[in-house]
């Protein structure tokens, strides 16, 4: 495993943001859950796919609340929610009081790291079609192959 300080890490963190902001904007418009019927068969996979994801970290990773949480009141629910509503709902889920501002930065960089050591983890066609959804998204797309080179790529198996 990398420091935390290393660019490779930070651009991991950085891509699976860019992800995530794309899920919001696939997802949500004006607070509302837009119908399965106007998306991309390809962008309701990578929404599925996420979802799956964040569930099975959620069940599995030895910090799952934590994880699950942060990025749950971050990117899923409808609406951007203010740093004071942050504290207050990541923290009550996961240690029963509101943290501070600096412990959800923390704990979002981490949600981010862990989610994106699965996500990124994939296949060569399963990283283009991440690539390709956020780039449809936000105009711009990650470098896949610095992110597989991160892994030891070309590509590491998710299996």
């Amino acid at each position: 495993m990398q420091s935390h300080d290393d660019p490779e890490q930070a651009h991991l963190i950085c891509c699976t943001e860019m992800l995530m902001e794309c899920y919001r904007k696939a997802v949500f418009r004006n607070n509302m859950i837009l119908a399965d019927a106007g998306r991309n068969s390809r962008d309701i996979a990578v929404l599925r796919f996420l979802e799956q994801t964040m569930e099975s970290l959620h069940k599995y990773h030895p910090k799952g609340n934590q994880v699950y949480f942060t990025l749950y009141y971050t990117y899923v629910v409808p609406g951007k929610l203010t740093a004071l509503q942050l504290r207050d709902r990541i923290g009550g889920k996961v240690v029963g009081h509101a943290i501070s501002r600096t412990t959800v930065y923390r704990w979002k960089k981490y949600a981010l790291q862990e989610l994106g050591m699965v996500i990124w983890r994939q296949n060569p066609r399963r990283l283009d079609n991440l690539a390709e959804f956020i780039n449809r998204y936000l105009g711009t797309a990650p470098d896949v192959g610095r992110i597989a080179r991160f892994f030891g790529g070309p590509f590491v198996s998710f299996v």
